[in-house]
C-alpha cells in the first residue's frame, strides 16, 4: 500500500487527541501564570501608588489635586483629576515661604474641574518661585516651582495634571492642552526633574545650529557621549545593576564581602549643546525617580540628590570618599593605613545638589562645592558631606533652615555614634524641647548620589543668630558664641574666672550667677548625666549670650547652653560600655576631669539645685512611659528608613532588631533613675573633686578620700 494513502489507526488518533489536550492544558497554565503575575504586579503597583507624585515637586492624593498653572496676572490654578471633590478647607497657600491665602471651610475643587485662586501678586516675580499648599495640620501637600513670569504668560502643565511643563499662553480655568507653548531656543527638558509614578519619554529641546549629547548615569557628557536624536525612555532603574556601591566599599578583587541584592536608583540625565564650531554653549541636568515616591523607606522624609562626577568621589586615585591611594601609600611607607586616606585630604569636588520636600516636591537645585566632613563616621561606608551652595535657597524651601548663613553651606551628616539605629538624638531632642537648655534642630533625610540610593542622613541647623532668633525671640542683637572664632574671648574669660576662684565663696558664686544662667547649665549637665553620655565633653556643647547685657529674659547677657550630640547614650555600645543604666557618669572623664564643672560642684547652692533638677528629669521628663511614647513616634518615621539603610550597606538588620533596640532603651529608663539619683546625692553630700577644681591634678589621679571636700 502507498505510504501516503495509509489510514490512521484508532491508537494514532487517541495519541493525537491526548497530545492536543496536553498542549491546551499547557497553554492554559502559561496564560493563567502570566495573568496571575500581572495581577500581582498591578496590585503591588497600586499599593505603592496610593498617592500620585509628579515632578517639579507635586505629590497629591490618587487621581486628585495638582497645581496646574500660574500666571503673571496674579492667579494660580488647581486641577482635580479625580472622581471625587478635593476638600481644601483650612488649607494654606504659600508663595516663597509667605502665607498668602487660607481657604475657608467648605472650599473644594470639583472632580475633573479647574479651580482658580486670585493671589493679587505675580507668582513669578523672582527668578525662581515656590508655590506650596499645606493642609490644616501644617503638612505640605502640593508644590510647584515657577520660573520668572512676564509678558502675560503662564507656566504650568502643558496637559492638565500631566508631567510636561513649560511657559505657555494663559488658559485660566480651561484645559491646558488648549494653550500655545512658548517656543524656546534654549537647551530644555520637556519634564522637570522629580518623583514620578510611571515611566515616560523625555524630549530635549535642541538649540538652533547645535547638537546635543547626553548621559544617563551622572557622568559629564562629551562629544563622545550619546547623541540626542529621539526621545529618551525614563523608567525605574532599581535593581542589581548599580555602579557606585562596589566602588565605595573598596573590596579587594578576591573578596566575598557583602553587596546588596538590589538598590533603588533614579536616572540622572546630563546634556550639553555643542555648536558648529565645537563649543559647548549650554549644559543642563535633571534627575528622575520613577515609582519611588511612595516607598515606605521614604515616607514623610525629604530627599537630597547629589549629582557629580563619580570618579571624583570613588576613584582609587582621585576619589575623596574612599581611602584610596593615600591609605595604601601610607602602608607602603611603613604606616598602618589608618592615619592617611583620600578622605582626609581636604579635597573639593564640584556638584549639583537637589532638595525634595517630604512630599517629594523639589524646592532647590543648584551647584555646590562638595567636601568631606571628618567626623566619627569618616571611616564608615556612610560618610558625612558638606556642600557650599552657589545660590541662595528660597524661603519656601525646608532646606533654608539648615543652611549656615555665614558661608551658605549645608552639612549632610551620618548619625554619628548612633548611625546604626538613627533614633536617639531625634527622640531625646523632642523629650527635652520644653527645658531651658537648647538642642540642635534636626531633619532626617534620604540621600542619593547620582540617583543611586545612599541611605538615611540628617540635616542639622547651624547654631547661629538665626537659631537664637527662632528659639528665643531675640532679633537685631549681636550674639556671642563660645565656639566663634575658635573661642570667644569673653567666654574664655568667664571660664577662667570659675576655674581660678573658690566657688565655695558666695561672693564669687554670686558673680557666676550674674554671668551665667545657672539652671540652664545644670539642665545641660543633668541631661547628659541622666542619659549616660559616654563621650560627654563640655566643649562639644555651644554656649551663647547676647552681647548687650541690659535686656531682660534671654536678652540679659548671661551664658546659656545648647546640647549638640546625644547619640552616644542609653546603652549605645559604639564607644564601649560607658552608657549603661547603672554607670556613675559623674566619674567619666568629661565630668571628672573638667575643672570648670568640678569648681561649680564645690558650691553647696549649686549642688542643691543640681539635685532638684535631676529629680525633675527622673520624675517627669524621662519617665519610661513618656520615653516609650516618643520613641515609638520617632520609630514611625525612622524604622523603615533605618532598616533599609542598614541593609543597603551591611545587610544584617530586620525590623524586629529595631524594635528590640527600642525595648532596650525603654528598659534603660526604667532602671536609670534610681542609680543617677543616688550618684547625685553623693555629689551633693561630698562636693566636687577639690584637687581638680584647684587645677592640681586630673580627677582620675586622685584618691577618693583625698578628693573629698
Amino acid at each position: 500500500m502507498n505510504e501516503k494513502n495509509k489510514k490512521l489507526s484508532w491508537k494514532d488518533i487517541l495519541i493525537i487527541i491526548a497530545s492536543l489536550i496536553l498542549l491546551a492544558v499547557l497553554i492554559s497554565v502559561i496564560f493563567l501564570a502570566r495573568k496571575s503575575a500581572n495581577q500581582k504586579a498591578e496590585a503591588l503597583y497600586n499599593a505603592s501608588t496610593s498617592k500620585t507624585t509628579s515632578g517639579n515637586g507635586v505629590s497629591v492624593e490618587t487621581n486628585s489635586l495638582c497645581l496646574n498653572e500660574a500666571n503673571e496676572a496674579g492667579w494660580i490654578e488647581y486641577y482635580n483629576s479625580g472622581s471625587k471633590a478635593a476638600d481644601i478647607s483650612g488649607y494654606v497657600l504659600y508663595l516663597n515661604g509667605t502665607a498668602i491665602k487660607t481657604y475657608e471651610d467648605g472650599t473644594s475643587v470639583k472632580p475633573k474641574d479647574h479651580f482658580v485662586t486670585e493671589i493679587g501678586q505675580n507668582p513669578g516675580a523672582r527668578n525662581e518661585n515656590i508655590i506650596a499648599l499645606y493642609d490644616k495640620d501644617g503638612k505640605e501637600k502640593l508644590t510647584l516651582t515657577v520660573p520668572s513670569l512676564n509678558n502675560g504668560n503662564s507656566y504650568g502643565r502643558t496637559k492638565d495634571a500631566g508631567y510636561e511643563q513649560s511657559y505657555m499662553s494663559a488658559t485660566k480655568g480651561e484645559d491646558n492642552s488648549k494653550a500655545e507653548v512658548v517656543a524656546s531656543n534654549d537647551l530644555e527638558f520637556s519634564v522637570p526633574g522629580g518623583f514620578y509614578d510611571t515611566a515616560f519619554n523625555l524630549s530635549i529641546n535642541v538649540p538652533k545650529g547645535c547638537t546635543v549629547y547626553y548621559t544617563t548615569d551622572g557622568k559629564a557628557p562629551t562629544e563622545k557621549s550619546q547623541k540626542y536624536e529621539d526621545k529618551i525612555e525614563i523608567k525605574n532603574r532599581s535593581g542589581s545593576d548599580y555602579k557606585y556601591v562596589l566602588d565605595s566599599f573598596e573590596y579587594p578583587i578576591s573578596s566575598n564581602g557583602y553587596l546588596p541584592k538590589s538598590v533603588d536608583m533614579g536616572t540622572v540625565v546630563r546634556a550639553i549643546a555643542v555648536d558648529s564650531a565645537g563649543k559647548i554653549v549650554a549644559e543642563k541636568s535633571e534627575s528622575y525617580f520613577i515609582g519611588l515616591g511612595n516607598n515606605s523607606g521614604y515616607q514623610d522624609l525629604p530627599v537630597i540628590n547629589i549629582v557629580t562626577d563619580g570618579d571624583g568621589l570613588f576613584d582609587y586615585f582621585k576619589g575623596m570618599y574612599v581611602a584610596g591611594r593615600s591609605s595604601e601609600d601610607n602602608v607602603a611607607s611603613g604606616g598602618d593605613g589608618t592615619t592617611a586616606a583620600n578622605y582626609y585630604n581636604k579635597w573639593n569636588r564640584s556638584a549639583e545638589i537637589e532638595f525634595y520636600e517630604p512630599e517629594k516636591g523639589r524646592t532647590y537645585k543648584g551647584t555646590a562645592n562638595l567636601s568631606m566632613i571628618v567626623d566619627n563616621t569618616i571611616t564608615l561606608r556612610q560618610k558625612s558631606l558638606m556642600g557650599v551652595l552657589s545660590s541662595e535657597v528660597n524661603d519656601g524651601s525646608a532646606l533654608k533652615k539648615f543652611v549656615n548663613q555665614k558661608n551658605n553651606s549645608v552639612a549632610i551628616e551620618a548619625y554619628g555614634s548612633d548611625n546604626t539605629y538613627k533614633i536617639r538624638e531625634l527622640a531625646f531632642n523632642k523629650l527635652i524641647a520644653n527645658e531651658s537648655v537648647g538642642s540642635v534642630d534636626m531633619m532626617p533625610c534620604v540621600l542619593f548620589i547620582n540617583g543611586e540610593y545612599w541611605g538615611g542622613y540628617v540635616l542639622k541647623a547651624a547654631e547661629d543668630e538665626n537659631y537664637i532668633s527662632k528659639h528665643y525671640g531675640i532679633n537685631g542683637q549681636h550674639v556671642l558664641f563660645s565656639n566663634a572664632n575658635k573661642r570667644a574671648v569673653d567666654y574664655m574669660d568667664f571660664v577662667k574666672f570659675v576655674e581660678t576662684n573658690d566657688m565655695k565663696n558666695e561672693e564669687n558664686y554670686a558673680k557666676v550667677e550674674e554671668r551665667m544662667d545657672v539652671d540652664n547649665f545644670i539642665d545641660f549637665l543633668c541631661i547628659n548625666l541622666y542619659l549616660s553620655h559616654g563621650s560627654f565633653n563640655r566643649e562639644l556643647g555651644t554656649a551663647w549670650r547676647t552681647e548687650d547685657a541690659s535686656g531682660s529674659g534671654y536678652a540679659d547677657g548671661k551664658w546659656r547652653w545648647i546640647i549638640n550630640d546625644l547619640s552616644n547614650t542609653t546603652l549605645n555600645d559604639a564607644q564601649g560600655n560607658l552608657t549603661t543604666y547603672s554607670i556613675d557618669t559623674y566619674l567619666t572623664p568629661g565630668f571628672a576631669n573638667d575643672r570648670f564643672i568640678q569648681s561649680l560642684f564645690m558650691n553647696e547652692k549649686f549642688r542643691d539645685r543640681l539635685q532638684a533638677r535631676m529629680t525633675h528629669f527622673a520624675t517627669d521628663v524621662f519617665l519610661p512611659e513618656k520615653v516609650e511614647k516618643q520613641l515609638n513616634a520617632t520609630a514611625d518615621l525612622m524604622e523603615k528608613l533605618t532598616v533599609k539603610t542598614e541593609n543597603r550597606f551591611y545587610g544584617n538588620m530586620q525590623e524586629k532588631d529595631y524594635e528590640n533596640m527600642i525595648d532596650n532603651i525603654v528598659y534603660f529608663f526604667e532602671k536609670r533613675g534610681r542609680f543617677i539619683l543616688g550618684y547625685t546625692s553623693e555629689i551633693v553630700a561630698n562636693g566636687g573633686n577639690e584637687a581638680v577644681a584647684k587645677g592640681l591634678v586630673s580627677g582620675n589621679s586622685v584618691s577618693a578620700d583625698a578628693a573629698q571636700n
